[in-house]
């Protein structure tokens, strides 16, 4: 795998518990992140949580994946979500599939336990790649030839605040 990752090669699967309550300032960091996703042309599904109280996990699933399947991306970025429940049922069935999997771990709950690291280290150990969306960022940035395109992510990322000054 390359070290740096082409937003070329991304697609973005958004888990979502209902729909995203922003506060009264600001949109939350999910829905800042589908607007940038839009304003780039990233593709992107959208999965209606909770995955593990649905009668059928499997076929959700292979919705969800399929869809970045069918459109030849090689790189799932899995935002939002549960880490102890939705995240690693999803990114371990991504790696089944193929996919190289990237968890943008600042768009997700964190579960509230002492086994958060047992989480993140069965995650790694499949091949899961941790990472935030700033440094997912930063690397599109840096790993894009075209100077035009780069600018156009960091202004946008400057646009929906999902970076700062970079």
């Amino acid at each position: 795998m390359k070290p740096t990752v082409s937003i070329d090669q991304c697609f973005i699967l958004f888990l979502e518990h209902g729909k995203p309550t922003p506060s009264d300032d600001e949109l939350c960091v999910l829905e800042r992140l589908r607007l940038f996703a839009l304003e780039l042309a990233i593709p992107s599904h959208t999965l209606d949580l909770p995955l593990l109280q649905t009668n059928n996990v499997a076929a959700v699933l292979q919705t969800a994946i399929g869809a970045a399947k069918s459109r030849g991306f090689p790189k799932v970025l899995i935002a939002g979500g549960s880490l102890e429940k939705d995240v690693t049922v999803i990114a371990m069935n991504g790696l089944a599939e193929g996919f190289d999997v990237f968890l943008l771990g600042d768009t997700f709950v964190q579960p509230d336990s002492s086994y958060s690291n047992l989480y993140w280290n069965r995650l790694i150990q499949a091949g899961v790649v941790p990472t935030t969306l700033v440094q997912m960022i930063a690397e599109w940035i840096a790993s894009d030839a075209d100077a035009a395109k780069s600018q156009k992510i960091k202004t946008n990322a400057e646009r929906f605040e999902l970076i700062e000054n970079y």
